[in-house]
């Protein structure tokens, strides 16, 4: 992990959502004429809310409306009016081998020779759980399911079953799957811990990084709590690590107060290496939940741990699954995907791609003299218009959203495609070589120069 900060003082003012990400085209500003993506919006939205089916943030605003895609092919996206972009959204990361990949693609081809879903298993799903299984030695069973939603609800309902208990704790800035587990609660706060309650169930709340919180709330309510649920990496509010001894604390705490630990790896696994966060960091969480990253670009989630944990499925009978379930066509792609980031050296590669793209920017941000904070572990990146970088959930309050779509809209102008939100993670696929890398850090210094004038 490397957290670098140059260029001067920058104005902070905005206060930050946590929002999806959309690709839009800011009229008034931009180079590149989209008619054919604001004619399909106008088809669109009179027949889907919103004109996309599509995570978005904005838009029904009146000067913006979504870019339509067409292809993607490597580290490039192309637009239907035949704009190419290099891709750091990379579908929130989870594309880690790039667009369109020749071994993912050749495997989905034959698996739909043989029938896209037979709502019944298949010999793949045992040997994909057998690959993954083999790279987490913390992993003794996997479940596979469609959607990381889906991988959330099972670990709501398997830990209240394992331990009996019905409160949850998660942290301030780290949405993700959590949310969607308790829908019913309601939304106020019952104490300053930031307790949501409904009917004996709750969502106790709590700043990210902070150990000590985390022991306090466990003194008031450490028998009712079933699972303190952590992105271990938290990538929501900007890219924040784990200090030293965060992920240990709240292994020892879980352990003292007979509760689960679970990882919320839904953006890290399988990115920060083939252990994912669990991995990197030499914690042993009671559960993980996986992402669209172990679906190789099709529709694939999951969530495993250890035995005595898992094995409750069958007693709980959590097994019934919806039809698409394991579908082998997200089977083989998975396969080949998590085989192609098992070579050899494949980590290594990624993470200077990585590291080649903070250091390009860093380079260029001084050039020109503008400010830029960038946070990097290993092919993750938070880059922020400002001096600082974001370290806590306060702080991502304070981020300058028109600042960033700036820089944003100039690097559209230039090809470079980045998160509409600022605060979430910029993400090099193994498809962003050096020459991408290079072609990336010019068109940044052109754009730095550009504001700098403003």
């Amino acid at each position: 992990m490397q957290r670098r900060v140059c260029g001067r003082n920058s104005g902070l003012g905005c206060i930050a959502s946590i929002a999806s990400y959309h690709f839009t085209v800011e009229t008034e500003t931009s180079k590149r004429e989209n008619a054919k993506s604001q004619s399909i919006f106008k088809v669109a939205s009179r027949l889907i809310p919103c004109g996309t089916n599509a995570p978005l943030d904005s838009v029904n605003d009146r000067e913006s409306f979504p870019t339509y895609f067409a292809k993607g092919q490597g580290a490039r996206l192309f637009d239907v009016d035949g704009h190419g972009y290099i891709d750091y959204v990379t579908a929130r990361g989870s594309l880690i081998l790039g667009h369109a990949d020749e071994r993912v693609v050749v495997a989905i081809d034959k698996a739909a020779s043989k029938g896209a879903n037979f709502g019944a298993p298949t010999e793949a799903e045992s040997k994909l759980a057998e690959l993954i299984a083999g790279r987490l030695p913390m992993l003794d069973r996997i479940r596979f399911v469609n959607s990381v939603t889906d991988a959330a609800l099972a670990v709501f309902e398997l830990a209240r079953v394992v331990t009996g208990r019905s409160m949850f704790v998660r942290f301030r800035g780290c949405p993700g799957p959590i949310d969607s587990l308790v829908p019913c609660l309601n939304e106020r706060m019952d104490d300053e811990s930031g307790a949501l309650l409904n009917n004996g169930l709750a969502s106790l709340i709590l700043p990210y990084d902070d150990l000590s919180a985390a022991w306090e709330i466990f003194e008031t309510h450490g028998e009712s709590i079933a699972a303190v649920v952590v992105e271990p990496i938290a990538t929501r509010m900007g890219l924040i690590p784990p200090g030293e001894g965060f992920l240990a604390g709240l292994r020892q705490i879980c352990d003292a107060h007979k509760c689960l630990l679970v990882f919320d790896e839904t953006t890290t696994s399988f990115r920060v290496g083939p252990a994912g966060a669990a991995g990197l960091y030499n914690i042993c969480p009671d559960l993980l939940l996986f992402g669209p990253s172990v679906g190789g670009g099709l529709p694939l989630a999951a969530m495993g741990g250890k035995k005595e944990v898992m094995e409750q499925y069958a007693n709980a009978r959590f097994c019934d699954a919806a039809t698409l379930t394991g579908n082998p066509l997200a089977v083989v792609a998975s396969l080949a995907s998590l085989q192609a980031l098992g070579e050899e050296g494949f980590y290594a590669s990624l993470d200077e791609m990585g590291e080649a793209l903070e250091a390009g920017l860093t380079e260029a941000a001084n050039e020109t003299d503008v400010p830029l904070s960038i946070t990097r572990v290993g092919s993750m990146l938070s880059v922020l218009p400002q001096d600082e970088s974001v370290t806590s959930w306060a702080e991502a309050q304070r981020v300058d959203h028109l600042a960033y779509r700036r820089l944003r809209q100039g690097l559209l102008n230039e090809g470079v495609l980045w998160p509409a939100c600022p605060l979430d993670c910029l993400f090099v696929s193994a498809a962003h070589d050096e020459t991408i890398i290079e072609e990336t850090v010019n068109a940044a210094r052109e754009v730095f120069a550009q504001l700098k004038q403003a």
